[in-house]
């Protein structure tokens, strides 16, 4: 059994898969831009549509890394 972390940053997208003992099966991230809208530099905003394409990004990434090493995406836990 392995566990999926997603991690939803202010610059990208993270996740790793772990098995019951913390190993790490497979980690990707992607990044992406924070949009400039304000007159004022320090003031930033994001869209979340970008936060949720680069999550459906990351997770193809880890899935693809897991097939590489033989590793069967179902094996991911999930609660039905």
């Amino acid at each position: 059994m392995y566990v999926l972390g997603i991690d939803i940053g202010t610059q990208g997208v993270r996740g790793l898969v772990v098995d019951k003992n913390g190993y790490v099966a497979a980690a990707h991230s992607t990044p992406f831009e924070v949009i400039n809208t304000s007159e004022i530099e320090s003031h930033k905003e994001q869209n979340p549509s970008i936060w949720w394409d680069a999550t459906m990004e990351t997770i193809k990434g880890i899935i693809n890394i897991l097939k590489e090493k033989k590793i069967d995406p179902d094996e991911i836990f999930r609660l039905l």
